[in-house]
This record gives structure tokens, C-alpha cells and sequence, in this order.
């Protein structure tokens, strides 16, 4: 009976991905691997002919002489810091130095709470997602479900209330999709156009809320971005100026006054007069055009799938206007995976603001609104405070007896005149949360084939009441919700996680976890 190996890579595993590798082998080979010095070992032959070239979280798998280096092995032999040259002829399995998380175009922006895009492959796995299946991503951020859909073969949309968020999620397909040659020649023929005429150009014909902006950047810098925006226009085709510019978007806050430590609105102690916007551009332009590059020699588009990123507020998922060719094809989606945000959420418009008016996303005086608009927002008044505070009382959201327990357990807490009023909106902000996740489960089940899966990676995290800190066990909460909007809890697996940029270092637990739900 033929043996299967699979490989170890050489660098440290945390123990829930060694979990998940077992799970994906089990769910790929259709048995239970089996330990191996090297890693797992499998008897028998494949039930799905294409598993050692799905797997994550191996370097190889062998059987008997045939060799196969896995996608995900592949993708991550391009990324920096793995010596980014592999070449299949001189060295047949890539030797990863680390596990690399910005392969292809996931480094295209910088986005904070992004989760790692390994687990959405080995999420797909676990539900047992073919490729051409339909794949719903109802906070989709920058992409990562979107762009791992693209490598894998899904078709992939993925829905937004944040206007930046879907034009880097659109960016990074566009960037993955373009001809390789025709992205670094356009990459250069934007180098060599960037400083045409900057003296020449109105500073304020490229650049939306000049007022605004002359308050977060030197003059010198407009001028440059002006002039890298101006030259952004005559790129072809179409679609790679957005990628262009969501490459520019990345390096917004290290040439402005922000400090660029800091999420929220606060200036540099010492801002310089001028940054070199334009070479700082030029550098990162030339690496990340030079990631997707490298990823594409081994991994190509696959031809029929789409995947797209779409505005709207995944409460209302029949609002939503989805692409045609969409329309077309499906009627309902095969699984959803995302990672939600959280209740008080991280300050997402606040964080982005100077690349959202950069590049006309948003007018500054719309920051505000559309902050509140986000699920987990902290933006709140006292009026909305106390009208939330009798919604929580009396459950208008009909929240899970649970969820509406604990509400009311931190609306007790918060009664004390020494808290102040980011403390005295936790219980508001924490219901409110809770009943706009349970409008999204509401809504998404309506999309979702009947047994489809929906997989959510959540962290917990705590507040400080009364002197004593006080766990939000948000996975526990959202999986009451979830089953109460119709869905079914299938498991839930704790995740030790990577370290994230979060505004509330102090309040976050290292720690995620994996609500795996069914549709009823």
C-alpha cells in the first residue's frame, strides 16, 4: 500500500497550525495521518487527486518517488526574508526560513487586524472547498479571503463599509491578475513620468480637501504626491492605477505630520518641512510590483474565477449590488470565511483618514459618520448612550439569553461615577455590537447554501470595571448569536495568536478563535 509523507517546513510551528495540518490532511486524504519524524504520514492513495498541492502547512509531500511542493509552499518561497529566488530546477523543495504572511500581493497595503491568510486556505480545506466554489467574505478588509480565493481557484466576494478597504481588496486582484511583463514595464514607465512637470502642475488638481490636507503635510510633499498621483493617470490598463495608488496610500502617514506610532489623530513632536515622498514611492512601488512578480512564475490565475470586493453593509447583504458576472452564475454561496471585527472596535476610518482624502474616498467632515457607521465602532454620544442602555434592558435586539445576561452584567459594572465615558459606553457599545452581528448572521444565512459553512476568526478580549478586569469572551458571544439567527455550531478551536497592531494593547488577550457554523 503506497505511503503519502508530508514535510514539515524547517521553521517553528504554534501548535494550532500543527492541529490544522492535521485536520486539512484528514479532510484532503479522507483518513488520519499518522506522526512522522518529518512531519505526517498517510497509508493509501488519494481521494482527492489534487490534495498534496492544497495543502498549507507543508514544505512537500512525497509518495513513493513523486515529489509535489504544495501552492502554499510555493507562494511563500517569493515572499521576503525567504530568499525570495527559489527556483524549482536548482533546489526541488523551498526551505523556508520563516512562514511568511506578504507573499504575493497581501503586502500591497498594510491594513491593522488583518488575520493570516494560511488559515483562510486551511479554513477552505476544512470545509472542503473545491475550486470554481462560491466564497463570501461579509468584512472582507483588504482582501485576504479575496486574494486567497484568487490563488486557490474560488471565486471570491467580499463586501465593505470601508471605501479603502475595498479599493485595496480590488487592488491586490488587479495586481495578481495583471500580465507580469506588462506590470513591471508600467511600474518603470511610472518611475520615469513621476516628477514630470511638479512645479508646473496645481497642487490642488489631483488632491481632494487641499485645505484639510495642508494641515498634515508639508507643502513640498503635496507637491510630490500631486505629481505621483498625476503620473498614476497615464498608466494602461485601467485597473493598475488603483493598484498604484493603494501602493502610494501606503506610505501616506511616514511623509505627513501623523505620528506614525500613534492610530489615532496626533502629530509628530518633531515634523520635518519636507519628506522624500517620491523616493520612498519609487522603493516601495519597485518591491511589491517585484512581490506579485515572483509569486506569479509559480502560481497563475485561475481562468473562469472572479473575486471581488463590493461597498456595502453586510447587514443588509440584499443591498448589496453585485458585480454581473456574479449574478450570472450563482445563486447562492458555497461557505463564508472572514475575521469580524470586534466589539469597540479598532479606529479603522481614523487610522486611514489621511489616505481615504488623499485619495477622494471620503470628504474629512464625512470621518465621523462614517466611523459610526462601522460594526464595533466606539463613536458614540451620551443621548445614543442612554437610548441604547433601555434597548439593552429590555433586549429590543432579542439577543440570546446569554449575550443579553452579560450586557446587562456590564451595564451594572459600568454604574460607577469614578469611570469615565469610555468606560461608561462599554455595555451600549458592547449590545450594540452584538445586535448588528446578529442582523449580519441574519442576513448572510439568507446567501449561504443550506449545510454551507461559515467560518469566523475571532479574538477575546477584556475591559476594566469596578477595578477588576472583565473577560468579553466575544467568540462564545457570537456563537450564541449565530445560532439564534439560524446557524448551527459545528466546533470552535482556540488559536494562540500573532502579534496584531491594536489600539488596545493592554485590554487584548493572545488569543483567537475559529467559529466554524453550518447553515441550517
Amino acid at each position: 500500500m503506497k505511503m503519502v509523507r508530508l514535510l514539515w517546513h524547517d521553521y517553528r510551528y504554534f501548535p494550532y497550525e500543527r492541529g490544522l495540518a492535521k485536520r486539512e490532511a484528514r479532510a484532503l486524504f479522507g483518513r488520519a495521518p499518522q506522526e512522522d519524524p518529518d512531519g505526517l504520514a498517510l497509508q493509501g492513495a488519494c481521494e482527492c487527486e489534487d490534495a498534496p498541492s492544497r495543502l498549507t502547512y507543508f514544505k512537500a509531500a512525497l509518495a513513493g518517488q513523486v515529489l509535489v511542493v504544495p501552492d502554499q509552499a510555493k507562494l511563500e518561497a517569493t515572499g521576503n526574508g525567504n530568499g525570495s529566488a527559489w527556483e524549482p530546477a536548482r533546489q526541488p523543495i523551498p526551505s523556508l526560513h520563516r512562514q511568511c504572511t506578504r507573499y504575493s500581493a497581501h503586502g500591497l497595503h498594510e491594513y491593522r487586524g488583518k488575520f493570516n491568510p494560511q488559515v483562510v486556505r486551511a479554513i477552505g480545506n476544512l470545509l472542503r472547498l473545491e475550486p470554481g466554489a462560491w466564497v463570501l467574505d461579509p468584512f472582507c478588509g483588504s482582501g485576504t479571503t479575496l486574494l486567497e480565493a484568487a490563488h486557490i481557484g474560488w471565486n471570491g466576494l467580499g463586501v465593505d463599509i470601508n471605501p479603502l478597504a475595498v479599493l485595496i481588496a480590488n487592488a491586490k486582484i488587479a495586481a495578481f491578475n495583471a500580465s507580469p511583463d506588462e506590470f513591471d514595464r508600467e511600474c518603470e514607465a511610472l518611475a520615469k513620468r513621476h516628477d514630470a512637470a511638479v512645479d508646473g502642475l496645481d497642487c490642488q488638481e489631483h488632491l481632494p480637501e487641499h485645505g484639510y490636507l495642508q494641515k498634515w503635510f508639508p507643502l513640498p510633499v503635496l507637491r510630490k504626491l500631486n505629481a505621483i498621483l498625476h503620473a498614476i493617470t497615464s498608466t494602461r490598463p485601467a485597473p493598475l492605477q488603483d493598484v498604484f495608488r493603494v501602493i502610494l496610500s501606503d506610505i501616506i502617514r511616514d511623509v505627513s505630520f501623523q505620528d506614525h506610532a500613534d492610530l489615532r489623530i496626533r502629530r509628530r513632536k518633531d515634523p520635518a518641512q519636507d519628506y522624500p515622498a517620491v523616493e520612498l514611492f519609487l522603493e516601495t512601488l519597485r518591491a511589491k510590483v517585484a512581490s506579485v512578480v515572483r509569486a506569479r512564475k509559480h502560481i497563475q490565475p485561475k481562468e473562469g474565477a472572479i473575486q471581488y470586493a463590493i461597498f456595502g453593509d453586510t447587514r443588509d447583504i440584499y443591498s448589496v449590488t453585485w458585480p454581473v458576472t456574479a449574478r450570472r452564475r450563482f445563486q447562492a454561496f458555497d461557505a463564508a470565511i472572514t475575521s469580524p471585527p470586534y466589539a469597540t472596535a479598532m479606529p479603522y476610518l481614523d487610522t486611514q483618514r489621511l489616505s481615504l482624502a488623499i485619495l477622494g474616498l471620503i470628504e474629512s467632515r464625512e470621518l465621523r459618520h462614517g466611523e459610526k457607521r462601522l460594526i464595533g465602532n466606539r463613536e458614540i454620544q451620551d443621548n445614543e448612550r442612554l437610548y441604547l442602555e433601555e434597548e439593552l434592558r429590555t433586549n429590543a435586539a432579542q439577543l440570546p439569553e446569554n449575550a443579553s445576561r452579560f450586557c446587562r452584567h456590564l451595564l451594572a459594572l459600568a454604574d460607577d461615577p469614578k469611570h469615565g465615558f469610555r468606560r461608561r459606553n462599554v455595555p451600549a457599545l458592547t449590545y450594540k455590537y452584538l445586535a448588528d452581528m446578529g442582523s449580519m448572521f441574519a442576513s448572510t444565512h439568507r446567501v449561504i447554501k443550506a449545510g454551507g459553512g461559515y467560518a469566523l476568526l475571532v479574538g477575546r478580549n477584556s475591559t476594566t470595571l469596578k477595578g477588576k478586569q472583565v473577560l468579553i469572551d466575544t467568540p462564545a458571544l457570537l456563537a450564541d448569536v449565530a445560532q439564534s439567527r439560524g446557524w448551527r455550531l459545528e466546533e470552535t478551536l482556540t488559536f494562540e495568536t500573532y502579534h496584531r497592531y491594536d489600539v488596545h494593547q493592554s485590554n487584548s488577550i493572545r488569543e483567537e478563535a475559529l467559529i466554524i457554523l453550518r447553515a441550517n
